[in-house]
């Protein structure tokens, strides 16, 4: 078995990077979609420090974004799907692409 854990961007700490690895992670996926390349490079560099520290052979993986069609940011809005309701998403002016 190989397990490969996402180092969550809410949850950068040295402390959550240390417990995905104890707990058994063979890889760190650092997910560069949402975060500068600065700060993914800052915490592939911490994450290296404790792979040295506890001296495992945990490995890095950077995934890359590609050309994706991102709506833009929405405001978090709750509402009850049932099964069987139509839900429809149209884009429009509003909508952003990003390539």
């Amino acid at each position: 078995m190989f397990i490969i854990a996402t180092v969550e961007k809410y949850l950068l700490t040295k402390e959550h990077i240390k417990k995905l690895i104890l707990a058994g992670a063979d890889t760190l996926r650092f997910n560069f979609s949402y975060r500068t390349l600065e700060e993914n490079l800052n915490y592939i560099s911490i994450a290296q420090q404790i792979i040295d520290e506890l001296n495992t052979s945990t490995k890095t993986l950077i995934d890359f974004p590609i050309n994706k069609i991102r709506l833009g940011d929405f405001e978090s809005k709750l509402f009850p799907v049932n099964e069987g309701d139509e839900l429809i998403f149209k884009t429009g002016k509003s909508a952003s692409f990003k390539y």
